[in-house]
């Protein structure tokens, strides 16, 4: 996985529709939006953690 630095600025980035598409519960999108309010780590270390994106698209996509 690329190594994004520097951090991407999220917080404008996120859209609460997909939000909810990919979190099915709350503390998920409260993880996300915990993670994104405290300015975050790399994004690909946020990622490996929460596998969000390599669920919803499958592996080798992300």
């Amino acid at each position: 996985m690329k190594d994004y630095s520097p951090h991407v600025n999220a917080v404008q980035a996120v859209d609460p529709f997909w939000l909810d598409f990919w979190c099915s519960e709350k503390s998920e999108q409260e993880r996300i939006l915990s993670w994104i309010r405290n300015g975050g780590r790399k994004l690909s270390s946020f990622l490996e953690e929460t596998k969000i994106l390599t669920d919803f698209f499958g592996e080798g996509h992300v």
